[in-house]
């Protein structure tokens, strides 16, 4: 380079030394020896290259994602400059020689810091062209995005390596050659899909936009969204709906009614009863929201992963035939821990009880897709496998305040909605209060299996009492909510075994 500035006087961090001598030092430490190897290696570039290098504050970490290494310009959090980090699954992998590539690639960072004329700590222009020229001169090959590669010959960091006797294979060329780490193929640009054959790929997280072919909102695409096959004679001018497409394709009949052996979109569901003499339009709809697409088409699609998601009557649809419905279950797990509960018999861990990580998120979303389906109303129960009202859960996340708000705000989805509790005193507080009375038709529903105390804290130990139960139905009831009691589970013993 021709302008170079502090190339007389390198001054080295005490620290950095100190550091250095403590890693070397550490007997009780796994990555000993490969920190000095590293940093025996470091030297060696220094001196060979001519690189003119403060000592660097070398470690070794588990990076994000697909990173290899990087180079801290300032200092890190416990004021160490010069930081250079090397990711442990690039350092321990075997062969070792790509390690001491990365470590060179963050050495030159550290080089173009201390005396290059055009240092760059902005992350769009980071391996500018002094940058990528440097590591030419020394045989890495880096794009502008600070993917390397290495050039077989004429490379004085191969020629070193193979002088201390680095075992390097022969490389292939360079247009051949992958140096990332991790899965190839990922992209932040997500898959959106309406309900004909149209997708898009964008990075924006929040894409709405409607299809000019079937004018239908564009759905984030999961791999769980349903994908209706165009017709073999399909043509560029032709714009026929995806009810069209699935009846030329011989999907479905002519007739409005289904029958439970008609499969939906070409889709199975996992009870043939589910969408029995509904419309083929709305059934149509009803499958893509509930509905996966398998791989394999002549295998039963499975349920997608829901907060609204279907009510589960614990029988075949043909023997209870309650239609659709939705059930939220916003926790999971419950303190009562009822040793009777058939919850236990598919939650893990059904006696700990846990809050869910981006509920509410999740929530608006399925909100956002009933109305992008124009899905008709449907009734709504909460809870089935949790107590949507446990103390210490609620007062700590109140997920179920949230979740009433968001279904008062979007009442129109819901023909009634209906509460299931052992703790109906909490319910009967006056902010819930104000948001059943929104939630207007609405029904609360106690569970009361004892008259008994005793019975109730054998079989349900951790429950609110049978007369803290009986307060709340009694405060609800004085507030105008309506409210049911529901004696089960109904034990076929008297007296019961104490």
């Amino acid at each position: 380079m021709a302008e170079l500035t502090n190339t007389t006087a390198v001054v080295d961090e005490p620290i950095n030394l100190a550091l250095r001598e403590h890693q070397k030092s550490a007997e009780d430490w796994r990555l000993r020896a490969l920190l000095a190897e590293l940093h025996t290696w470091a030297e060696r570039f220094c001196l060979r290259f001519k690189l003119q290098t403060p000592v660097p504050a070398v470690m070794i970490e588990r990076l994000r994602g697909r990173v290899l290494g990087h180079f801290r310009p300032s200092r890190n959090a416990l004021g160490l400059n010069f930081e250079i980090a090397i990711d442990e699954r690039r350092a321990a992998s075997d062969p070792f020689w790509p390690a001491l590539g990365t470590l060179l690639h963050e050495l030159l960072h550290l080089w173009q810091e201390v005396h290059g004329a055009h240092p760059s700590r902005s992350s769009s222009n980071y391996h500018n062209k002094e940058f990528r020229e440097k590591a030419a001169a020394l045989g890495l090959i880096v794009d502008c995005r600070g993917h390397t590669s290495y050039a077989g010959e004429n490379s004085p960091f191969l020629d070193l390596l193979k002088a201390y006797g680095v075992n390097v294979p022969p490389l292939p060329p360079l247009e051949n050659q992958n140096t990332r780490l991790g899965r190839l193929g990922s992209s932040k640009l997500k898959l959106w899909q309406c309900a004909c054959p149209v997708r898009v790929r964008v990075a924006v997280p929040n894409f709405r936009a409607r299809c000019l072919v079937c004018g239908c909102l564009f759905m984030k695409d999961e791999g769980t969204v349903m994908r209706v096959l165009p017709h073999k004679s399909d043509k560029a001018t032709q714009v026929r709906s995806p009810l069209d497409r699935c009846r030329e394709d011989g999907v479905l009949g002519e007739g409005t009614e289904m029958s439970t052996d008609v499969t939906v979109a070409g889709l199975h569901p996992p009870d043939p009863a589910l969408f029995a003499g509904m419309p083929a339009p709305v059934a149509l709809r009803w499958a893509r929201y509930f509905l996966t697409t398998p791989r394999d088409r002549a295998k039963a699609a499975s349920l997608r992963n829901h907060v609204l998601a279907l009510y589960d009557p614990f029988a075949r649809r043909s023997q209870f035939p309650a239609g659709i419905r939705f059930c939220i279950n916003v926790y999971t797990g419950c303190e009562h821990a009822c040793r009777y509960c058939y919850s236990q018999n598919y939650v893990p861990n059904p006696t700990r009880p846990r809050d869910k990580k981006h509920l509410m998120q999740r929530a608006r979303d399925d909100v956002e897709e009933l109305r992008a389906l124009d899905l008709p109303p449907v009734p709504l129960h909460m809870s089935n496998s949790t107590d949507p009202f446990q103390e210490a859960l609620e007062k700590k996340h109140r997920h179920t305040f949230h979740m009433m708000e968001l279904l008062a705000a979007n009442r129109r989805h819901f023909t009634t909605i209906t509460f299931l509790t052992k703790n109906p005193l909490l319910l009967s507080q006056p902010a819930y209060v104000g948001l059943l009375r929104s939630l207007t038709p609405c029904q609360v529903e106690a569970s009361l299996a004892f008259a008994d105390e005793r019975a109730r804290q054998l079989y349900e130990p951790s429950a609110p009492s049978i007369g803290s139960r009986l307060a709340g139905v009694r405060r609800l009831r004085e507030a105008g909510i309506p409210v049911s009691i529901r004696i089960d589970p109904l034990f076929p013993r008297e007296p019961l075994p104490l």
